[in-house]
């Protein structure tokens, strides 16, 4: 199943507001402009057409939440960051400091089969619970997980 078109800032936004779940930080625009280091109306139309997109919603208090779709695609960044750090660190030799510099740039090319190549190389620990996630549905036959 080949990969949905996607730019790298739609990306990177859906990757913060993750981020900003898992680290148990409210997910608002003003965070996100700071993070992102643009300014507040490039978060305000960003997140107009990431919600026109199904991706996620913004609630009356300013709240913004992943929809299933943005978390599915969100996931499978964050998992495709992780094996572009691990395949930097563990094959490649580079510091983590480099690594998630690179990772960070890396993340947004690597296609679904070579993160599956990875994967399957056992790279990344199956502790990590986005790589859980990948791995058992990559076990229950569906395709496209990265």
């Amino acid at each position: 199943m080949p990969r949905e078109k996607t730019s790298v800032s739609r990306e990177d936004y859906l990757k913060a507001i993750w981020e900003m779940v898992q680290e148990e930080q409210e997910p608002i625009s003003a965070r996100l402009a700071e993070e992102l280091g643009v300014t507040p109306p490039a978060v305000t139309a960003a997140l107009k057409r990431l919600t026109r997109d199904g991706l996620l919603r913004v609630e009356r208090s300013g709240r913004i939440a992943l929809t299933r779709k943005g978390s599915s695609v969100a996931d499978r960044l964050a998992m495709r960051h992780q094996l572009a750090e691990k395949l930097l660190t563990e094959v490649i030799g580079l510091d983590w400091t480099r690594a998630h510099d690179e990772a960070e740039r890396l993340e947004h090319g690597i296609s679904p089969a070579a993160a599956g190549a990875i994967w399957r190389r056992q790279l990344l620990s199956p502790r990590c619970s986005v790589a859980r996630r990948a791995g058992q549905a990559a076990q229950a036959g569906r395709h496209g997980t990265f």
